[in-house]
């Protein structure tokens, strides 16, 4: 017996010397300490380069001259009075698929409420410029008018309110004040405030949000003589007219306010 146990002894020896053998191959340097570690997994991401930085600038600015951008034109022939009557009669009645035919012979205004577009370019200023007879004196004089009227001279209706701010940017340089009449950071008591504080010459709103104000009686057409359509598409290919969003509304706005109005006339911007 006193054999076997030393042979056990033995054995346990021999383990020993191997676990020692199995170790010693590793030095301690190639064992990464705590520190090392936590440094490692905790290290702050590097700050972007100038070049980067730089791409995220011009990228943020290039979305930003998108808003209200126009898309693809497609050249429209309406150099006279009844071809911008066939159109937008065309478009509306499309837009407006509950009229039966009796109602669309009933309320289709004639020829010469219409005004011809010569020139494709044509922008908002010119537009104006060639449309009202001596154009800066009569803008000025409705300004200065008094009593003050929530009638607007010249109304343009277009898409969106990205598009209204870019017509009114064109606008400015007419210098008179030109009435907010969309939904974008403006509530409508807020639209009827400044109505009925000052003479507005000229009037860019949207669909939804003119229709809301006539239905109101917040603006009025009194003294309005001209609506400026704005059918240049837009960066998807659509106008106020061809719109999901706005045909509808600008159907119920030609045909609750705008066809019955004989002292309208009607004219399309394509620029």
């Amino acid at each position: 017996m006193g054999d076997d146990l030393t042979q056990n002894w033995a054995a346990h020896d021999d383990d020993d010397r191997s676990d020692v053998d199995i170790w010693a191959d590793h030095h301690p340097e190639d064992v990464p300490s705590t520190s090392a570690v936590i440094s490692s997994s905790t290290k702050k991401r590097a700050a972007p380069t100038t070049s980067v930085t730089s791409n995220l600038r011009r990228a943020k600015k290039q979305r930003k001259h998108k808003r209200g951008a126009r898309g693809e034109q497609v050249a429209l022939d309406l150099n006279t009075p009844a071809k911008v009557l066939d159109f937008l009669w065309t478009l509306y009645t499309n837009a407006h698929t509950n009229l039966t035919e009796l109602e669309q012979q009933d309320t289709k205004p004639t020829e010469s409420s219409f005004l011809p577009t010569h020139d494709q370019t044509e922008t908002a200023t010119t537009l104006v410029k060639r449309c009202v007879t001596n154009c800066e004196s009569t803008l000025k004089k409705i300004f200065s008018k008094s009593p003050v009227s929530k009638s607007p001279l010249i109304i343009f209706v277009t898409g969106s309110s990205n598009r209204a701010c870019a017509i009114i940017k064109e606008l400015s340089s007419l210098k008179v004040p030109t009435a907010k009449l969309f939904s974008r950071h403006m509530k409508i008591d807020k639209q009827h405030e400044f109505l009925q504080k000052t003479s507005y010459p000229i009037g860019v709103g949207t669909p939804n949000r003119l229709l809301k104000l006539l239905d109101l009686g917040y603006l009025t057409l009194q003294r309005t003589t001209l609506i400026v359509f704005d059918v240049s598409n837009d960066i998807k290919g659509y106008c106020c007219l061809t719109q999901m969003d706005t045909r509808s509304d600008t159907a119920v706005l030609l045909q609750r306010h705008l066809l019955c109005n004989e002292s309208l006339q009607f004219v399309c911007m394509t620029a």
